[in-house]
């Protein structure tokens, strides 16, 4: 039996002479595991990303099916939590149901084992359009962006109205399919539902309009 710091397995992979090294110093002094664990986020993960200065979002479908990474340009970096911004040219945004105007971006925020990505877009004047909420297993950040499976159920909130969630019935098709239990099923639902209650609570949030 030895000690273990937190993510200890995803960080295996990624730097294992840095964990192993962070892990002897624990071993040592297990009195020291949450500093040990924040410089090795910081060591491992953050600062490698912040040199590439890009960030890739690993989209995974449970049901198997590929996704186009979402790749954009890293704005900053806070403790756990990244954010990064993506333009756009044309086509139509899925959910909010408008169409994309040349000039328009997203600024995207991820946070370490969150189970949501939150999406803001903008019109290139800088006005918000709405936002978009992605409900998904705990994110993992890497040092090439994050990752995390989709659990189709998305919380959409266009600028000046209530928040609605879509894409429950795909939620089911995956639970009766076998992809996902049922635990995770109702997880996912709560989530969902938490989510709404607060955004319809509250017309603010915390993003501030991006420049």
């Amino acid at each position: 039996m030895v000690p273990t710091l937190k993510n200890h397995h995803r960080l295996k992979i990624i730097n294992p002479e840095l964990l192993e090294a962070a892990e002897t110093e624990f071993a040592r002094h297990p009195g020291e595991r949450v500093d040990l664990e924040k410089r090795l986020l910081r060591e491992a993960i953050l600062d490698p990303l912040i040199k590439e200065g890009r960030v890739r979002l690993e989209h995974i479908r449970a049901s198997g099916k590929a996704m186009r990474p979402r790749e954009g340009i890293l704005q900053s970096v806070a403790e756990e939590k990244i954010i990064f911004k993506r333009s756009f040219s044309k086509g139509r945004y899925d959910g909010l149901d408008l169409p994309i105007r040349k000039g328009d971006y997203c600024i995207t925020e991820i946070k370490e084992g969150e189970w949501y990505v939150r999406h803001v877009y903008f019109s290139k004047e800088h006005l918000r359009i709405g936002e978009y909420f992605n409900i998904n297993t705990p994110t993992e950040l890497y040092p090439y962006g994050a990752r995390y499976i989709d659990l189709e159920v998305d919380v959409i909130r266009r600028t000046g109205e209530i928040a609605f969630a879509i894409d429950r019935e795909k939620l089911e098709v995956l639970a009766r399919k076998g992809c996902i239990g049922k635990e995770l099923q109702n997880r996912t639902l709560i989530v969902a539902e938490q989510m709404l209650r607060s955004l319809n609570r509250k017309k603010s949030n915390d993003l501030p309009e991006h420049e």
